[in-house]
C-alpha cells in the first residue's frame, strides 16, 4: 500500500521549472509552475540520507488533523528524479510576505504592546525567539506560533529556523498574519520505518526556534523546556491540542503513515514533564 494518496501524485506533464532556489539546506531545490493551474511550488529532490518527500507529506497530513495549516505537498517523479513539491504558501495574501529571518528589512516593526491610540511605536526584537516576537504579534498570530511549536515538538521537527516560517506585513510595517507552515523535511523520520533510522526528535536535542534566548540549528532550544513553557503560558490551547492527538482521526492518520506509537509516546513523555 502506498503512503501517498492518488490525488497528491505529481503529474510530470503539468510542471515546468521556473526559478532556482538559493536559500535552504536541501541542495538542488527549484521552483516549478503548473502549466494548467498556474500554481507554483518548490520542488525538493530526495537525498541519499533522508526521506524528504515522506517527511513533508506526512507532516502536512498531521497538520490537517491538528488544525495547523501547512503547505500542500505533492509527491512523485519529475525531471528524472523523485521528490516532492511544496506548494507556495504565499498565494492569496495581499500584504507583503517576509520570513522570520527577513523581518529586519522593514527597518522597524509595529509594536502592538507599546503603541497606544495615535502613538505608533516601531522597534525590532533583539533576538529571533517567541518571547522576543510577542510584542509584534496580533493575538491570532501569537496562538498560531504556539500551535507551530506544539506541532514541531511532537513530530520531531528540529529544523524550524527563522527562514522556515513567514509573516504577512502590511503597509504600516505591522505583522497581520502567520502563513501556513512549510519545510518539515526533518520531521517524523525517526518515528517510522519509512525514515530509514533515527533522524527525528532527539537528533540535535531540541528546536531551532527558541521560546526565549538565541536558537538556531547549531544551538537548539531543548524541546522539554519549550513544551513546559507552552504548558505554563497557554494551558488551554495546549490541552486542546493534546486532546486532538487522542482522537480517532489522529490515530487513523498516524497509523496509516506508521508513526502513531512514536508520536503518542512523545506526547505522553512531554505531558509527564
Amino acid at each position: 500500500m502506498s503512503w501517498w494518496e492518488e490525488e497528491d501524485w505529481i503529474d510530470p506533464d503539468q510542471w515546468i521549472a521556473s526559478d532556482i532556489e538559493v536559500v535552504g539546506t536541501t541542495h538542488s531545490m527549484f521552483w516549478v509552475t503548473n502549466v494548467v493551474t498556474k500554481e507554483r511550488g518548490l520542488f525538493k529532490p530526495e537525498s541519499n540520507w533522508r526521506r524528504t518527500a515522506y517527511s513533508e507529506y506526512v507532516a502536512s497530513k498531521i497538520g490537517v488533523v491538528l488544525g495547523v495549516p501547512c503547505a500542500k505537498i505533492l509527491v512523485g517523479n519529475i525531471f528524472g528524479g523523485g521528490g516532492c513539491i511544496s506548494m507556495d504558501v504565499r498565494k492569496g495574501y495581499s500584504d507583503h510576505i517576509l520570513s522570520g529571518e527577513e523581518l529586519g528589512r522593514t527597518g522597524g516593526l509595529f509594536n502592538y504592546h507599546r503603541s497606544r491610540g495615535d502613538r505608533a511605536v516601531y522597534d525590532f526584537p533583539k533576538e529571533m525567539s517567541f518571547q522576543a516576537l510577542l510584542p509584534y504579534l496580533p493575538n491570532d498570530t501569537e496562538l498560531a506560533m504556539v500551535r507551530m511549536m506544539f506541532f514541531d515538538s511532537i513530530i520531531g521537527n528540529y529544523g524550524r529556523h527563522a527562514s522556515n516560517f513567514s509573516f504577512a506585513i502590511d503597509s504600516s510595517c505591522a505583522i497581520t498574519a502567520f502563513l501556513p507552515l512549510y519545510d518539515q523535511g526533518n520531521a517524523v523520520l525517526g518515528a517510522s520505518s519509512q525514515g530509514g533510522g533515527r533522524r527525528g526528535w532527539g537528533r540535535r536535542g531540541g528546536s531551532a526556534f527558541p521560546y526565549y534566548g538565541h536558537g538556531g540549528m547549531h544551538r537548539p532550544f531543548p524541546v522539554d523546556e519549550l513544551y513546559k513553557c507552552m504548558r505554563r503560558d497557554y494551558p488551554g490551547l495546549v490541552s486542546s491540542l493534546v486532546l486532538k492527538t487522542m482522537s480517532a482521526e489522529f490515530r487513523k492518520v498516524t497509523t496509516e503513515y506508521d508513526c502513531y506509537d512514536a508520536i503518542t509516546s512523545k506526547v505522553n513523555e512531554l505531558e509527564s514533564l
